[in-house]
């Protein structure tokens, strides 16, 4: 087990007609850290997406509008298309990155690479400890990868 930040949240998905997904994930798709979008802190009205983000070979450090890697660990409702629902996301790449932007009132937009697929509010970040989604390795991500 691994003792990271989640943030508990309010998050509403976009529907397939506001640029969202065709289905928004399932109940069980945002429950075990499987499910791994990013967040950008930043006004949750402001929709347009950042590809040029993307294009950069290093790793996003907080604020600034920058992607920060998130996995969901629960959710309390059954997700729909323009319905509130919350949820618990840990903050995957701590101490990496410090996810300073991300504390209680910030609002976000959630991404799915280039796409922004919801928006959502951070209610509460508290430490916690994580079961890891494939317990071989730090979340899924093979040894190589993560320097072990």
């Amino acid at each position: 087990m691994a003792v990271l930040p989640h943030a508990r949240a309010s998050l509403t998905f976009l529907s397939h007609e506001e640029g969202g997904r065709q289905s928004v994930p399932t109940t069980d798709a945002l429950t075990g850290y499987r499910y791994r979008p990013h967040i950008v802190i930043g006004d949750s009205t402001e929709r347009e997406t950042r590809a040029e983000v993307l294009n950069r070979a290093q790793l996003i450090y907080e604020g600034d509008g920058e992607y920060l890697g998130i996995a969901f660990g629960g959710t309390t409702s059954t997700p729909e298309a323009d319905k509130e629902i919350e949820v618990e996301f840990a903050f995957m790449y701590y101490p990496q990155v410090t996810y300073t932007e991300a504390i209680p009132g910030a609002t976000f937009t959630l991404r799915e690479g280039a796409r922004i697929i919801g928006f959502g509010t951070i209610l509460e970040v508290e430490p916690k400890e994580t079961i890891k989604a494939n317990p071989k390795d730090s979340f899924g991500l093979s040894p190589e990868v993560i320097g072990c």
